[in-house]
Formats: C-alpha cells, structure tokens, sequence
C-alpha cells in the first residue's frame, strides 16, 4: 500500500471513530460480554405498618388432690424471638433515561424478585446460594437446637429463584403461609460472599397469610432472644421485569 493510500485509510479510520455509530457498536459489544451488569432497582418505601406479634395464650390451670396422680396433656403456641416477615405490595416502571432522572420513555412494569439485607452495599455479580454456615455467621442467634433456627426453616430443597437479570441461581427456601394454596410465598437465601441477601417471590395480587392482598411475604431474621429489644435495618431492592 503506498503512503498516500495509507495515510487516507487511517483518516478514514479516525473519522469513523469520531462518528456516534461507532460508540453504539463498542456499546453493544460490551454489553454481549456482560460488562454492563444489570441489578434490582432500590426502592421507596411508601407505608410500613406494625401488624404486632402472636398473642399469648390464656394461662390454663390443673386441678389436683392430696394423694392422686394427676395426668395433664399441655399445648402451646408461643411466637418467635428469631424472625420477623415482612409483606407487602410493590408497583413500578422500566425507564429509559439520563442520570439527572429525566425520562425518555417508560414501561409499566411488574415485580419479579424483592431483595433484602442488612447490607446496602450488594456485590450483585457475585450473588449465589448461601449455606447454612454462611447465614449462622451472620446471624449467630438462628444457630443451635431450636425448633426456629435457619436450617428447620429454610427447609425447601434448592431450586432456580427465576431471576431475569442474573445467572441462574439455585437456593434452598422458606415457604411461608399462603392463604391461596394455588402459589407459594417463597423466600430464598442468597450471599454475595460478604453479605446475605434474602429474595421474595413476587405475586401480583397475591393473598397473603391475613387473607389480604399482598404482592410478596419475605421471612427474614431479627433477634429478640435474651431479652433483646433492639430493631434492626433491612434495605431493599426490587426486581422489575
């Protein structure tokens, strides 16, 4: 190739650099390999409200005479000091848009997946199942030989949670009271390596335990054993599809 040729061929080459469409394509390519990672949007909570605790039950009594043996059967139902659920309804859109919040377009959208942890800061490219082990560090009070620890609650055998813009990722669950038994409250506990993160399944118009419409009913930990009156943060995300 002779140095004028070969001089025009490198203009032309800057000149197509220079141009939008080579942005796109270098655009579009990166975003096939995955280095543009799409997460669960944060979200606003607009109401939160203290549906309380399981009541006490009624103090019975055994009636017993000098001399007898008496037999008595007992029931109880006492509630957790390990778990807390959370329920609700969740609503949004897919924007397309700039980083001042101005939107170019939207679509109304349904939810998919709420995530929660007491983290906000999620390594969502590393997101996987997290073991028993894993959540017992994080939560030293959902280990030991009680009826409520992690591993008699998240009792569901390990399957695909159905993300759409993650990996498919397989975990075992927790499967919380429906009162349609058509669909299963499910929540899955996940780890980024550091943190957990919990994930609901999403139900539109979903009847939850009340007999109530809800979109998900999460099961997440919280500690109130030994007296412990301390509440704790749960930061949240949604997944929109």
């Amino acid at each position: 190739m002779s140095l004028v040729k070969s001089d025009l061929f490198i203009e032309l080459i800057i000149s197509f650099i220079k141009t939008p469409l080579f942005l796109i394509i270098i655009l579009l390519v990166l975003n096939s390999f995955g280095i543009f990672a799409a997460e669960p949007g944060a979200v606003v909570v607009a109401s939160q409200a203290d549906f309380g605790e399981y009541p006490n039950q009624s103090i019975g009594n055994v009636t017993v005479e000098a001399g007898n043996i008496t037999g008595a059967n007992l029931s109880t139902n006492v509630t957790t000091y390990r778990w807390v659920g959370v329920i609700g309804d969740v609503t949004g859109f897919i924007v397309l848009g700039d980083d001042d919040a101005n939107t170019m377009y939207e679509w109304t959208a349904l939810g998919n997946l709420v995530y929660m942890s007491t983290s906000s800061t999620i390594m969502w490219a590393s997101l996987a199942d997290a073991n028993t082990s894993e959540v017992v560090s994080n939560f030293s009070y959902l280990s030991g030989d009680y009826a409520d620890n992690y591993s008699l609650t998240f009792t569901g055998t390990a399957q695909n949670i159905g993300s759409g813009i993650f990996s498919t990722i397989s975990s075992d669950f927790a499967n919380t009271t429906a009162w349609n038994e058509s669909y299963e409250y499910l929540t899955y506990s996940l780890t980024d390596g550091t943190y957990i993160v919990f994930a609901g399944k999403v139900f539109e118009n979903g009847v939850n335990f009340r007999n109530e419409t809800a979109d998900y009913q999460v099961i997440l930990p919280e500690n109130g054993t030994g007296g412990e009156t301390a509440s704790d943060e749960y930061f949240v995300w949604v997944e929109m599809i």
